[in-house]
């Protein structure tokens, strides 16, 4: 029962996987050999079993954990240039995770801290010492609390090691926040027992209470800020207390769901949304396929022609170049994206894009426009490098970083997936207020497409006035 019931946690969530180790230890260390052997034999027989189901039934041979795992070992999700994380580099994730879960959204949970804060190298050593208190007197008093610490940190540290901290999201603390405060206060408990501190136990009680109160207050004022919304979803009003980007984005949803033929797919960022408020299977868009600048420059080598690389904003600097335009777009084989980043900064403020074209003979003429303009242009990389070099060490408080796009590859994509419709929303990366960003994902992999096919996509639908979503075609 104990393996059925840790497989079907580890099915729901890959992190679970670490509950079973967790089990397996607690026996261990209790010298219940048996009692550690068969939950893990159980679980890995169930886990056989499924697998099996899965290819027979689906033709699924993927194991469930891999695909995530592939994304997880990335130094960033969203940005498989930058490479493959080290062992130094899941240190510093542990590290920083572990300011960003404890320090921030424990807190935070318990009421003490506002949603929006900064991490506190200060309430991260008080919460681990709080915490190693209570595994201390656990050894020796309580056998329920030593299992909750060893769970608590076998799942906590496997979280901080593999989540990219880009991640900081205080759902993730949710699950384990009420067994974190067992274990906390039981430690405090134990502590005010022992002889040199037993006198000053009438402190537990108080602390107890305040914690208590603090957390309660913060659940009353969540039941106070949507309790109209809950009345109005109950009565059927199922967008109401949303924000209008968010309501924008369902309404398309649930309008492209029935206009549009069952046939083909509607790709979305947010597909799972998609489906619940609609009823219809949707396609995922995560993240931009991009490759890092070497891959461009084999490509160059393997074609052996020549080529040149232009700032895409020429072409609106200089409307006499606008009319040629279109003739030179088949001969693009991608985008460069120079992406210009602060020091001690994760999220670029600025970028510039270059695009790249192939020159084969019958074409030569024309691309002689570009040099009778005096247009800005490489034909070389190494140059191109050279002179971006320049212009970098000019600016010494900035990291730049180039990756490649190619877009007749997202095109690929997205027909091998049957494709024919996407939804673009204006969707908040900052849920609570509106600001200039977005989660522009889709709208950047449809600019790429359109760059070099200005004609294949279509727009459908827009809903909304301000944070508007819209709906495109694509006309293969």
């Amino acid at each position: 029962v104990l393996g059925f019931i840790l497989f079907l946690m580890a099915i729901t969530k890959n992190i679970a996987l670490v509950v079973f180790v967790a089990i397996a230890f607690y026996f261990i260390l209790e010298k219940k050999w048996k009692d550690a052997l068969l939950p893990t034999a159980s679980f890995m027989g169930f886990e056989i079993i499924w697998e099996i189901l899965k290819r027979i039934i689906w033709s699924d041979k993927q194991l469930q954990i891999s695909s995530q795992a592939s994304t997880l070992l990335l130094k960033h999700p969203y940005d498989p240039t930058k490479g493959y994380e080290d062992l130094g580099g899941f240190f510093m994730r542990f590290v920083h995770n572990s300011g960003i879960y404890l320090s921030k959204h424990f807190f935070m949970h318990a009421g003490f801290r506002p949603e929006v804060t900064t991490v506190s190298a200060g309430l991260t050593i008080l919460a681990y010492v709080l915490f190693f208190v209570a595994v201390y007197f656990a050894f020796k008093k309580n056998k329920v609390l030593l299992f909750s610490s060893i769970y608590i940190a076998a799942i906590l540290g496997a979280s901080f090691f593999v989540l990219q901290t880009i991640w900081d999201s205080p759902r993730l603390m949710t699950p384990y926040y009420p067994i974190m405060l067992i274990v906390v206060l039981s430690g405090l408990y134990y502590f005010f027992k022992t002889p040199k501190f037993k006198n000053f136990a009438f402190i537990f009680p108080f602390i107890a209470l305040i914690i208590g109160f603090a957390t309660i207050r913060k659940t009353f004022i969540k039941i106070d800020k949507n309790a109209t919304n809950i009345r109005h979803t109950l009565r059927g009003d199922i967008l109401y207390g949303l924000t209008p980007d968010w309501q924008n984005f369902i309404k398309m949803s649930q309008w492209a769901a029935k206009a549009v033929p069952d046939s083909v797919m509607i790709a979305s960022r947010k597909p799972s949304i998609s489906y619940v408020y609609s009823g219809r299977r949707f396609a995922g868009i995560y993240k931009l396929p991009v490759t890092p600048l070497d891959s461009l420059k084999k490509k160059i080598n393997r074609l052996n022609i020549p080529y040149i690389i232009i700032e895409a904003t020429v072409w609106d600097k200089n409307p006499e170049l606008r009319n040629f335009y279109l003739p030179v777009q088949p001969y693009n084989i991608g985008y460069i994206t120079e992406y210009w980043t602060p020091k001690g900064e994760s999220m670029a403020q600025q970028s510039n894009i270059f695009e790249v074209y192939e020159i084969p003979p019958q074409a030569k003429g024309k691309f002689d426009f570009l040099f009778h303009y005096q247009t800005p242009l490489w034909q070389n990389i190494k140059n191109f490098e050279a002179d971006r070099a320049n212009l970098a060490l000019k600016s010494p408080d900035w990291v730049v970083n180039y990756v490649v796009t190619d877009p007749d590859l997202l095109l690929q994509r997205l027909k091998d997936q049957n494709i024919h419709y996407v939804i673009m929303a204006n969707l908040r990366k900052y849920e609570h207020m509106k600001t200039q960003y977005t989660i522009n994902t889709i709208r950047r992999y449809l600019y790429y497409i359109q760059r070099k096919y200005p004609t294949i996509i279509q727009q459908v639908n827009v809903i909304g006035n301000d944070e508007e979503a819209y709906l495109f075609q694509i006309l293969y």
